[in-house]
């Protein structure tokens, strides 16, 4: 990096890693032969081409990725920009803090990932047989290098490929890199099972399905069926390992999310006869498409909801009036999911409308006016107005215990809630006066 000669088009840093793989690898080779024709007579040998490819196999491992790493943070630096100062610096981050854990937790493995070629001789004249080559590269440290190190350098060089560019040969070594996190991922638990660690495989899995949930999670929804059929077999698994209270609560998830994506399937079915019967217009179908906003809303996909709730509020206000009860319950809705999607401030001048159009045709003890509230008072907490949250809740709780008695779940949640705002307001103002008291004292000083 200091020379100016590591470039990002002609891949120069991943050229360099492809040479010192070749000369660890001779070097690797030599020792490993010197060890097998300078044996004592008397040695037991578990076989000339083991004790050579053992020591040989983890040069393709660890220390190379650590090398290829460290390239990879020079190439960064090189380029002297701040993203690329920053992206080194992430994956100097990764590097210490993946070697932290390793040390932490697998010490005698990263000793013996780092070190190989020390191996050959034990293994020569101890007469033991290495570990078996599977069982290494199973083994929970191994897993712990994939998620800590290998997976996470392996996106940071793929978004500074992007950024920057980089050679073929770049791009094909940060393939070969996720490719190998993502085979000890997905081949542990087989091979495990394979070999009859069946209480190994069992955890594999559910490390591994909960990583693959959380992943489909992320990127095609909760409901989506590869996130729930991931889902479920985390719960399966679960209950392989005896682990039988935690599986039911997922086997519950999974069942509500399957539900909630059933009966939109239902709902968008009624509607379209209600359309095609009644008219897009007509009241109930209204009342229906209404029900798959909700359940959109259920489901995750909170834009989609709040794109068909707008729509049914829109026709019911011109069709049916603002205060008629649809239009309100249809508003109040629509206010609720802009809370969900966090536009507080959005939500609470829809919140109050509705409100006090609520207040005056349902009641103020009416679940759907408390309904409202409730959301109102989120809104107000998000936007830093915990007072007035506070009175809210003070209202909705005295309804609530009036109404549906104070051992509800409801007014219990509620109480829950009051009692946690309430506390953060003490301590703001228990800061405030300390501040207050502190530069009082600071104005008073002789200095």
């Amino acid at each position: 990096m200091a020379t100016g000669h590591l470039n990002v088009q002609h891949g120069l840093c991943w050229e360099l890693w492809l040479a010192w793989v070749a000369v660890m690898l001779s070097i690797s080779l030599i020792q490993a032969f010197y060890f097998t024709v300078c044996l004592p007579a008397e040695a037991r040998l578990p076989g000339w081409g083991l004790a050579i490819v053992m020591p040989v196999l983890p040069v393709l491992g660890e220390p190379l990725d650590i090398f290829k790493d460290w390239l990879f943070i020079g190439l960064a630096l090189s380029q002297r920009t701040w993203p690329s100062v920053m992206m080194a610096g992430t994956g100097v981050g990764i590097l210490i803090a993946s070697n932290v854990y390793m040390l932490r937790y697998h010490p005698k493995e990263l000793a013996a990932g780092l070190l190989p070629v020390r191996a050959v001789g034990l293994i020569a004249w101890s007469g033991r047989p290495p570990e078996n080559l599977m069982m290494k590269q199973t083994s929970p440290a191994k897993l712990a290098v994939a998620i800590t190190e290998d997976l996470p350098q392996a996106g940071l060089q793929s978004l500074f490929v992007l950024v920057y560019g980089g050679s073929p040969i770049q791009h094909f070594f940060i393939i070969v890199s996720v490719l190998k996190a993502l085979a000890c991922l997905v081949l542990r638990a087989t091979i495990m099972q394979n070999e009859g660690r069946f209480g190994d495989a069992y955890e594999a899995l559910v490390v591994y399905y909960r990583l693959t949930w959380t992943l489909a999670r992320t990127v095609l929804g909760e409901n989506s069926t590869f996130a729930l059929e991931a889902r479920h077999n985390l719960g399966k698994s679960l209950s392989d390992l005896g682990r039988h209270a935690e599986a039911l609560d997922v086997f519950r998830d999974v069942l509500k999310l399957a539900f909630h994506a059933e009966a939109l399937d239902v709902f968008r079915e009624v509607l379209a006869a209600k359309q095609h019967a009644l008219g897009p217009t007509h009241p109930d179908t209204l009342r229906v498409q209404a029900s798959v906003a909700i359940s959109l809303r259920k489901n995750g996909r909170l834009s989609e909801a709040l794109d068909v709730q707008r729509e049914v509020l829109s026709t019911q206000q011109q069709c049916l009036g603002p205060t008629h009860p649809d239009s309100l319950r249809t508003e109040g809705n629509f206010g609720l999911l802009l809370v969900d999607l966090k536009h507080h401030a959005e939500a609470l001048h829809v919140l109050q409308e509705v409100l006090a159009a609520k207040q005056e045709v349902l009641g103020p003890t009416h679940p759907s006016t408390l309904a409202t509230q409730l959301g109102l008072a989120t809104s107000l907490t998000e936007l830093d107005r915990q007072t007035e949250a506070a009175d809210v809740l003070k209202e909705v709780l005295a309804a609530q215990q009036q109404v549906l008695g104070c051992s509800h779940p409801a007014t219990l949640d509620t109480q829950n809630s009051l009692a946690e705002l309430l506390s953060g307001l003490c301590r703001v103002e228990a800061e405030a006066l300390r501040a207050q008291v502190e530069g009082t004292f600071d104005s008073h000083d002789p200095a």
